[in-house]
C-alpha cells in the first residue's frame, strides 16, 4: 500500500523546476494554452487536492494526459503512465508548498553527481569504442550519454528553482514540472536497469570465457595472456555491476521520494513502454511550434507582466516576448531533429539486432553439431548480446526524445 507523505516530503518536491507565476497570472493564462494541452493529452485538471471525489467519479485527468483509477494507484507497481496521477494523488499539500522549503540541496546534488559520474563513464566507454572501431558499442554509449544528460538537466532545473520558488505557484504548473521530472527519473532508472541486465549477461559470458581459456591453457591450446584477458573482463564486469547497483538504488529512492511512495524497496518499477513509432509521422513541426508558443509558461508570464505605460517599456516587453518566441521556435526545431536522429539510430540498431539474431541462431546450430569451438560460440553470443543491448538503449533514447518533444509543445521546455 502506498503511503501519503507528510509536509516534510512536500518541501522536497519544491526543488523540482518551478516557474514564477502568481495565481492570477496563471488563471489569466489558462485559456491561452488549453488547446495545446488538449491536443497532446496533457490535460486540464478536473479535480483539485482537497476536493472530495464521489465513488464512480471519472479518474483524475493528470497533466501527462492519463487517467488512472484509484485501484491502479494502490498497487505496488509504478507504471510510467501513472506518474502524473501519483504526483497529484500523493502530494496532498502540493498547493500549499511555499518558499519555506527547507529540504537540503544535497539530495538533488548527490543524484546529479552520480549521474555525472555515470555520464563520464559512458563518455570514456564511447571514446574507447571509437578507438577500437566498435560501432555498436559507440552507438549504445552515445544513447546512454543522452539519457544521463537529460536527467542531469532535469536536476539543474530543480536546483535552480530552489532560489525563486514561492507559495504563489499554481497547481497546474507544479504538477507539470513534477511529472516531467518524474518521467525523466524513471527513464534514467530503466536505462540503468537495462545496463545492469546486459552487464549480468556479459559477466556470465566472461566467466564462461575465463573457464574456457583455463581449459585451453591446461590442454596446451591456449595462452596465459588469453586467460589474463578473460579474467580482466570478469573483474571489469563485476565492478560495473556494483556501480550500477548503487546508481539504481539512488535513482529508485529519489523517484519514490518525488512520487511520495514507499522507499523501502517494496515498490516495483514497471518497464518503460516501447516508443509508439506512428506518432513520429503525426508530428507537424509548424503546428506544434505554434502550440508551443501559445502554451509556453515563460511567454505567458511575460505577457502577463505590466508596464509603466510608456512606449519604451511597451517596446521592451514586446522585444522580450519576441525573443522568447524565437527561443521556443529554435527549441522545437532542435527537439524535432533529435527525434529524427534517434529514430535513425533506432532503425539501425533494429537492423543490427535482426542480423545478429540470425548469426547467433546459426552459431547455436553449428555448436550443437560440433562445427564450432566453445570459444567461437561464446564470441558469437557476446556479439548478439551487444546488439541486443544497443537496440534497447536506442529504443529508450527514442522514447525520451519523443516525450521531450510532446512536453515542449505543451510549454515545458528549457530555454537557453
Amino acid at each position: 500500500m502506498r503511503k501519503r507523505r507528510n509536509g516534510k516530503f512536500v518541501l522536497l518536491l519544491a526543488a523540482a523546476g518551478l516557474f514564477s507565476l502568481s495565481p492570477g497570472q496563471v488563471l489569466g493564462a489558462e485559456s491561452q494554452h488549453s488547446s495545446a494541452e488538449s491536443q497532446y493529452g496533457l490535460a486540464n485538471n478536473q479535480y483539485r487536492l482537497g476536493a472530495s471525489r464521489e465513488q464512480g467519479d471519472e479518474p483524475y485527468l493528470a497533466m501527462d494526459g492519463n487517467q488512472v483509477t484509484d485501484e491502479e494507484l494502490q498497487d505496488n507497481v509504478i507504471e510510467y503512465r501513472e506518474l502524473g496521477s501519483l504526483i497529484h494523488a500523493y502530494n496532498s499539500s502540493v498547493q500549499e508548498v511555499t518558499d519555506s522549503t527547507s529540504r537540503s540541496r544535497s539530495d538533488y546534488t548527490s543524484m546529479q553527481d552520480a549521474l555525472r559520474v555515470a555520464e563520464g563513464d559512458a563518455e570514456w566507454a564511447q571514446e574507447r569504442a571509437e578507438d577500437e572501431g566498435d560501432a555498436e558499442a559507440y552507438m549504445e554509449e552515445t544513447s546512454n550519454r543522452m539519457i544521463y544528460k537529460s536527467a542531469i538537466r532535469s536536476y539543474n532545473n530543480m536546483l535552480d528553482s530552489l532560489d525563486d520558488y514561492s507559495s504563489a505557484k499554481s497547481l497546474r504548473t507544479l504538477e507539470k514540472q513534477l511529472t516531467n521530472s518524474a518521467q525523466s527519473l524513471m527513464i534514467s532508472y530503466q536505462s540503468l536497469r537495462n545496463e545492469k541486465e546486459a552487464s549480468q549477461k556479459m559477466l556470465e559470458l566472461y566467466q564462461a570465457m575465463y573457464e574456457n581459456a583455463q581449459t585451453e591453457l591446461a590442454a596446451g591450446l591456449g595462452t596465459e595472456q588469453a586467460v589474463m584477458s578473460a579474467y580482466t573482463s570478469c573483474l571489469s564486469a563485476q565492478i560495473s555491476l556494483e556501480s550500477l547497483d548503487a546508481s539504481l538504488a539512488s535513482v529508485y529512492q529519489n523517484l519514490c521520494h518525488l512520487l511520495g511512495v514507499d522507499e523501502d524497496g517494496s515498490m516495483e518499477m514497471a518497464e518503460i513502454p516501447q516508443p509508439e513509432l506512428e506518432k513520429i509521422s503525426q508530428m507537424d513541426l509548424a503546428a506544434d511550434t505554434a502550440l508551443a508558443i501559445s502554451s509556453n509558461i515563460d511567454i505567458i508570464s511575460e505577457r502577463s507582466t505590466s508596464t509603466d505605460g510608456s512606449t519604451t517599456d511597451g517596446e521592451r516587453k514586446n522585444r522580450a516576448i519576441d525573443e522568447l518566441k524565437s527561443k521556443v521556435t529554435i527549441g522545437m526545431e532542435e527537439l524535432y531533429h533529435q527525434v529524427l536522429e534517434a529514430k535513425t539510430a533506432y532503425d539501425a540498431a533494429e537492423t543490427g539486432l535482426s542480423s545478429a539474431k540470425i548469426t547467433w541462431e546459426n552459431a547455436q546450430r553449428k555448436y550443437s553439431m560440433g562445427m564450432l569451438s566453445r570459444a567461437e560460440y561464446l564470441q558469437a553470443e557476446s556479439s548478439y548480446l551487444q546488439k541486443e543491448s544497443a537496440f534497447k538503449a536506442a529504443g529508450l533514447s527514442l522514447f525520451q526524445t519523443m516525450e521531450n518533444y510532446s512536453w515542449g509543445a505543451n510549454g515545458v521546455m528549457e530555454l537557453s
